[in-house]
């Protein structure tokens, strides 16, 4: 990590250098010095999708979900096929408590990841908890055949 920010000491401009350091700063599990990293990435270059996406993962470790929810969207706006970013938001939504909004993203999720059990099973969950049972059982029952729990 020194080396990352070495570099962006004599060059700030470089965002992937500072894309690469927040991403390392997260996975050390530093959260205000990955949030910072990204941060900046996205002042620098508002259209790099990925560093939205991990700006708000982020952000939602820090518990921090209203901001980590427009970075996602941020995501999706400028990469609507950006798989991470329209999970993540779905599962941030559900978290938030914010159902009608979950519904619409794990739906859009599975658009983009048909074959995706825990997503299927997450959105079973939200569509029970809304009390659309029968829709609910028809994405549990697909969550089974690919392999989910429920």
């Amino acid at each position: 990590m020194k080396e990352f920010t070495r570099a962006l000491e004599i060059q700030p401009d470089l965002v992937d250098v500072g894309y690469n350091l927040g991403t390392a700063l997260l996975h050390t599990g530093d959260d205000a010095g990955a949030a910072s990293a990204f941060e900046e990435v996205v002042r620098r270059v508002p259209t790099y999708a990925q560093a939205h996406n991990n700006l708000a993962m982020v952000l939602r470790r820090m518990g921090r979900d209203d901001e980590a929810i427009e970075h996602y969207r941020a995501a999706l706006r400028i990469n609507p096929r950006l798989s991470a970013a329209a999970f993540n938001l779905a599962s941030a939504l559900d978290s938030a408590g914010r159902l009608e909004e979950a519904a619409a993203a794990y739906a859009s999720f599975l658009k983009l990841e048909p074959r995706d059990a825990e997503a299927e099973a997450r959105y079973a969950d939200v569509l029970r908890d809304l009390g659309r049972t029968e829709e609910a059982a028809v994405h549990a029952r697909r969550a089974r055949e690919l392999g989910g729990a429920k």
